[in-house]
């Protein structure tokens, strides 16, 4: 439990650090005065996969989780700094090895989920920092014995635009570090 609040805590304090650079609140440094003042990402519609290490209970193992995400708020909350606010829903397995397996089971496999809020900020024409917020959870049903978890997701991650149709991602959240790939679907 203290190793999951110091997470948390360790989180929290980087999100703030970032929110309060990205709006200018602290520190004025050279070179980087244009940052966050781009273009705004012109799509709605994003999709993509990701895999790397996985959380469940207090047990690594290695997962995946496939997700889509659609814009809601075209223009943020802090006034001059290029930001967005997206919904995003994933699905996805973890598969924790069975002697750290937290059912006890052989396979240690589990459904893993994630509804949640993702706040963009448009750091240049190529790179997108972001952080997000909601609900995750995991659910297994192994030896006739449900395991189900719910837990709030809260994570900060990158884009990087390798072309203007794909974007590597990378993030870190309560549950999962990963790495995987964004499909930009082309608004109307």
């Amino acid at each position: 439990m203290s190793s999951c609040l110091n997470r948390l805590g360790v989180l929290g304090f980087s999100l703030s650090g970032a929110i309060l650079l990205a709006s200018g609140g602290v520190l004025e440094l050279p070179g980087f005065a244009d940052d966050f003042k781009g273009e705004p990402v012109k799509t709605q519609f994003m999709v993509g996969a990701n895999a790397g290490a996985a959380v469940v209970g207090a047990n690594w193992g290695f997962g995946f989780l496939a997700n889509a995400s659609t814009q809601i708020i075209k223009e943020g909350f802090i006034p001059d700094v290029t930001d967005s606010v997206s919904t995003e829903l994933g699905v996805g397995s973890a598969w924790i090895p069975a002697n750290a397996s937290a059912t006890g089971s052989s396979n240690g496999t589990f459904l893993t989920f994630s509804a949640h809020l993702r706040w963009d900020f448009v750091k240049d024409e190529r790179w997108v920092l972001f952080a997000l917020g909601g609900v995750g959870g995991h659910s297994s049903c192994a030896t006739c014995r449900v395991d189900f978890g719910l837990y709030p997701r809260f994570g900060a991650g990158v884009f990087y635009r390798a072309s203007n149709l794909v974007w590597v991602r990378g993030d870190v959240s309560h549950e999962a570090t990963m790495v995987g790939v964004e499909f930009l679907l082309p608004s109307q």
